[in-house]
């Protein structure tokens, strides 16, 4: 899948898919430090992982009472390790950003500038969101036809 979006800053980035292997990397990464550092406070953990796979209806019902502290403590977690960063650099190396003139792969040096650094993390983001919804699209969207090993409600 190609996507390309205009950053706040101008940049236009193209991104791409990463191979199977990088994105598992960057999904068992962004699961291992979850499962490690995150204080749920009571949140479970199918709540952060519903707020990262965008299924925003579940995950707002269930932290509409929850302190701001904990959603911070999720994006910290996830900003604060060189797991999560060398995992999206990997899937982030076959998407494009033209930041200095013509396209160009996105390495760390992509945002050595003072100029690009603004971009890391929406960059971050987007390459993030790209590589981990495939893996839980179809557990994301409605089912037309019942599946076959959940029993259906008694009548």
């Amino acid at each position: 899948m190609k996507k390309t979006t205009t950053l706040k800053s101008g940049h236009k980035l193209t991104l791409n898919c990463a191979s199977l292997a990088a994105a598992s990397e960057l999904k068992f990464a962004i699961a291992g430090e979850l499962q490690k550092k995150v204080s749920l406070n009571g949140m479970s953990e199918g709540v952060v992982f519903a707020m990262l796979a965008g299924d925003r209806r579940n995950a707002l019902a269930a932290i509409a009472g929850s302190d701001v502290n904990v959603l911070w403590n999720v994006v910290l977690t996830l900003l604060g390790s060189r797991e999560i960063e060398a995992a999206f650099f990997e899937c982030a190396k076959v998407c494009m950003l033209n930041a200095k003139g013509p396209d160009e792969s996105i390495t760390r040096e992509t945002f050595e500038s003072e100029g690009t650094r603004r971009d890391l993390i929406p960059v971050a983001l987007e390459v993030i969101k790209l590589n981990l919804l495939p893996f839980f699209e179809d557990l994301l969207s409605p089912s037309s036809t019942p599946d076959a090993a959940t029993p259906s409600p008694p009548k």
